[in-house]
């Protein structure tokens, strides 16, 4: 566990119920009903939304195979460069860099101690 004075304004906290991301800033400003609550709170790990393109492509072509004939998978992964690996991860790259906020999601670290 960890103290909530131990912690940065900045940092983001989650409850152990909520969806909702607070601050440790947002915490100490109205502490009394955060510990009112009777909510654990948490520190939060951030995940950022990743596509990976050489497995994006093997998928799809996994879900084209029945409907294609016999060697069609073995000669469509030979007609993939890397190159094309490069400009599709470019594109999904680009595109999920478009909303930072939205394609980050957090997830419960450590408890805090609102009471230290």
């Amino acid at each position: 566990m960890i103290k909530l004075s131990d912690l940065d304004d900045k940092t983001n906290v989650v409850g152990e119920y909520e969806q909702g991301i607070h601050t440790v800033w947002d915490i100490r400003n109205s502490l009394k009903d955060f510990q009112n609550e009777k909510i654990k709170y948490y520190t939060t790990k951030e995940y950022k939304a990743t596509i990976n393109a050489r497995e994006m492509i093997e998928s799809a072509i996994e879900n084209e195979y029945d409907n294609m004939y016999e060697d069609w998978e073995e000669r469509i992964v030979d007609d993939i460069t890397e190159e094309d690996i490069k400009k599709i991860q470019d594109i999904l790259d680009d595109i999920l860099s478009r909303d930072k906020v939205g394609n980050t999601s957090y997830y419960q670290d450590k408890e805090i101690d609102l009471y230290n």
